[in-house]
């Protein structure tokens, strides 16, 4: 079997692409009051990352690289108390991806409050950085 330059060329050029595209999702329990307790669960359509049962400023995170055949989708369903939703917290043309506007750094923040969620990108963002993206 007979394998041409650009082949090997497009192939290098692909698992590159592979190796340096790492995401970092953070998700911050910023609920002071944790009673009852936040419960979430993330998963993608093929990870599944289990429930988790933070307490105040627990800072859950996972990594992955990018897939560049198919998109990556991470979801996380939230419960506390009465209230529960469930969003996308990573996918490649919505939040964490493209929506950033090319100014992701490969990390991004959801913060968990009694009000809100919120969105900030890029490593260990103050807390002016955070817009708010969801209600309960």
């Amino acid at each position: 079997m007979e394998i041409s330059f650009s082949s090997l060329l497009v192939l290098s050029f692909l698992l590159f692409l592979q190796q340096t595209n790492a995401i970092t999702v953070h998700v911050v329990d910023g609920i002071e009051k944790n009673n009852p307790q936040l419960i979430y669960h993330c998963a993608s359509g093929s990870d599944d990352l289990g429930k988790h049962y933070p307490k105040f400023k627990d800072d859950f995170h996972f990594s992955f690289k990018r897939n560049i055949f198919f998109e990556t989708v991470f979801f996380c369903h939230f419960w506390w108390g009465q209230k529960n939703i469930r969003f996308e917290v990573y996918r490649e043309t919505g939040a964490c991806g493209h929506e950033t506007g090319g100014s992701n750094k490969g990390i991004c923040y959801w913060l968990i409050k009694e009000d809100d969620f919120y969105f900030a990108i890029n490593d260990n963002p103050p807390p002016s950085a955070f817009v708010r993206k969801f209600g309960w």
